[in-house]
């Protein structure tokens, strides 16, 4: 069912990124290749600027930086994902600002985008007139469109914008979040959409043995797993893709978890059940809106990189498909009915 899946192309970081790293460094820090006291010194100063540069403003940039990669990658609609702005340049144009990403779609064409992270209590992202005015000369010079991603990391919201998107205050771009959300080209551009299935979403867990003597009130209960079930509904989810799907719905969206549910007959476990509802929905539609693609891939991304709350890496190996949530173009859930709403901006 998952036709499409995205690989990350080995560049093999360990042999040539650290051999270039070492070559960039080498005239400011007074280094040789085929010196030992060279190789030392290399790699006292790059932990020294590693503990130095790991700061909030850094590392979460560069967090939401490569979290945009993995969540265009699994939108469906690109065919290269390539960071720009790495690797020297060579230029006789003053004032320009290298971004993030290019990217090449299926029926978009290429485009260049710059990531920003906002984590402020304010929903007003701010963006120095000069600084986009740079980053747009760079584009020009390329023939490509500029576009901003902003990632809302306090609501787990992308949107991709236009620099015409943004009003001018002074010398900023300013823009908030609720007309972000209006101008948001996330969808248009990259396949994202809004999901919704029916209420609700469950994983039920059948015991196989349990420890004898052991009631409910027991503090603790031990078991094996005996088999385990998923809902969508009343209805059980036995094709894999479509459990895969719904698995990850109900770790990555934003129905809220319920107290489990347990199953006891004559004092003892037979199965515990882990239901997700949404806080509200209108039951006359039939179903209710778990959250969009891209914010239901952010939630993945985490659970990679920073599993308890902090950051522990920024990257990793997998092909896209282990991590992403792409639902095919042409998908007609059996058992696991999905409603994609697409926002286009005019």
């Amino acid at each position: 069912m998952l036709s499409i899946e995205m690989k990350k192309y080995n560049r093999q970081p360990e042999k040539f990124e650290i051999f270039d790293l070492f070559s960039t460094l080498a005239p400011g820090w007074d280094l040789q290749f085929n010196d030992e006291k060279s190789v030392n010194k290399f790699c006292e100063k790059i932990a020294k600027s590693l503990r130095a540069n790991s700061k909030p403003t850094m590392l979460y940039g560069r967090y939401a930086e490569s979290m945009f990669g993995y969540v265009a990658a699994s939108l469906g609609e690109c065919v290269i994902i390539k960071k720009e702005d790495d690797g020297d340049v060579f230029t006789d144009i003053d004032e320009i600002k290298i971004p993030d990403y290019r990217i090449i779609t299926k029926n978009k064409g290429a485009f260049l985008v710059e990531v920003k992270n906002f984590h402020k209590d304010n929903n007003i992202f701010e963006l120095n007139h000069k600084y986009l005015m740079q980053l747009q000369k760079y584009a020009e010079i390329n023939g490509a469109e500029l576009k901003m991603a902003v990632y809302w990391s306090k609501w787990n919201i992308w949107t991709l914008l236009s620099p015409q998107s943004f009003s001018k205050k002074e010398n900023k771009r300013v823009i908030t979040i609720l007309e972000a959300i209006k101008q948001n080209e996330m969808g248009s551009i990259l396949g994202d959409v809004f999901i919704g299935t029916l209420p609700r979403l469950s994983l039920k867990i059948y015991v196989d043995h349990i420890t004898p003597g052991l009631l409910p009130e027991s503090e603790e209960v031990g078991f094996r797993i005996k088999d385990v079930e998923v809902y969508c509904g009343d209805q059980v989810v036995s094709d894999k893709e479509e459990r895969r799907m719904a698995i990850t719905l109900m770790m990555c969206g934003k129905w809220v978890e319920q107290p489990p549910k347990t199953f006891v007959s004559e004092g003892y476990l037979n199965a515990i059940e882990f239901i997700f509802t949404p806080e509200e929905y209108d039951e006359s539609q039939n179903f209710a809106l778990i959250g969009s693609m891209s914010s239901v891939v952010s939630n993945h991304y985490k659970m990679y990189t920073a599993p308890r709350g902090t950051i522990d890496k920024i990257t990793f190996s997998d092909n896209i498909t282990n991590l992403g949530f792409i639902i095919p173009k042409d998908y007609v859930g059996s058992q696991l009915p999905l409603w994609r709403f697409h926002q286009t901006v005019k």
